[in-house]
């Protein structure tokens, strides 16, 4: 009889802290415990989709939610290596990403699309316009869910620089070196006469020191976060408005929400396009006096001397309809909308 006081004593005591987590009372109902989602960056310190953007992220999506679920934020080649996120997030093994079209064209056709050509956005305003407005951003939610992942939205990290250590000013300047680029910018920087290397952010600092390649397109606070600032001699500011990034999440976690607060969280997603961007021009603020220090040299271009690099664009979009016939409306759509503009 003792043995088995004992042993229901020990019961309760067991399982009485197992009660108290997440049994707080909701209108005199006991709340469920929240869901946990794992999402991981596909950009680590240094980089402003980890410094910056997830925990911006993580509060969003636990306020719009209404704390019904809690996000837990990952470094790359933690619970999986940044090439692998697309897979990771479809399988369930992570529950969303801050991602990138160079790693989820591998699960994606539709994010050759996503990447639009260098030039083509000159301001934040014109690339939700051509998101959010002109229907790239429905397209890519179609493409994207029918290979298995929920699109949340285009994840903005401010101005697109061009880090060289060489100097260009026009197309021809770019025949014969060699630039990191990602998703469709490499047949973008291929069709401007240059060779292509595809790498992680975390490596681009010493394949630039060791001359691997001449240059690379990222955004801007990175000439000084991620030190390239001591390794190129030249940036174009601005390439384009944005960033090749994106928000991807599991199916099956995202659809266990309430209709209503799946609207509200692709809304609010959409709208965080300007909270981020604004939080990238801060940080872009003092990056020109930080960098001179280091001899970088800014360049700006004219009008007539983009316009040679956006026609390379006008005919890479054309090529690519071909190329991926699949998706190929994402494509024509993009140039539609420059044409318009």
């Amino acid at each position: 009889m003792l043995k088995k006081s004992l042993a229901l004593i020990l019961a309760v005591l067991l399982t009485c802290p197992l009660c108290a987590y997440g049994a707080e009372k909701v209108n005199g109902e006991e709340a469920a415990a929240p869901a946990i989602w794992r999402i991981v960056a596909a950009y680590g310190p240094g980089d402003q989709c980890w410094d910056v953007q997830m925990p911006m992220l993580k509060e969003l999506i636990e306020r719009v939610t209404k704390g019904a679920v809690k996000v837990e934020m990952y470094e790359p080649d933690t619970l999986c290596a940044a090439a692998d996120i697309p897979d990771a997030v479809a399988n369930g093994t992570i529950q969303g990403a801050i991602s990138s079209p160079n790693y989820n064209c591998q699960l994606v056709q539709a994010a050759y699309c996503e990447t639009v050509p260098p030039f083509f956005v000159n301001t934040k305003e014109e690339m939700y316009d051509c998101f959010y407005n002109a229907g790239l951003d429905d397209f890519l939610y179609k493409h994207y869910y029918e290979a298995g992942l929920i699109y949340g939205g285009y994840a903005p990290a401010g101005s697109q620089a061009l880090f060289t250590t060489f100097k260009v000013e026009k197309v021809d300047d770019l025949k014969g070196h060699i630039i990191r680029a990602t998703s469709s910018n490499n047949d973008f920087y291929v069709a401007c006469g240059a060779s292509t290397a595809t790498m992680a952010g975390g490596d681009i600092y010493m394949a630039l020191k060791l001359g691997t390649i001449e240059g690379t397109q990222y955004s801007l606070p990175e000439l000084v976060t991620m030190g390239f600032r001591e390794v190129v001699k030249y940036c174009i500011p601005c390439v384009m408005a944005g960033s090749p990034q994106d928000f991807i999440f599991n199916i099956k976690a995202w659809e266990a929400l309430p209709k209503e607060t799946q609207g509200e969280l692709r809304k609010a997603l959409h709208e965080f396009f300007w909270t981020l961007y604004a939080a990238s021009e801060k940080l872009e603020a003092s990056v020109y006096d930080e960098s001179t220090k280091y001899g970088v040299e800014f360049i700006e271009l004219t009008k007539e001397q983009k316009a040679g690099f956006i026609n390379v664009g006008k005919k890479l979009l054309v090529d690519m309809q071909d190329k991926y016939p699949s998706v190929a409306e994402g494509f024509k759509l993009v140039l539609d909308w420059n044409n318009k503009k």
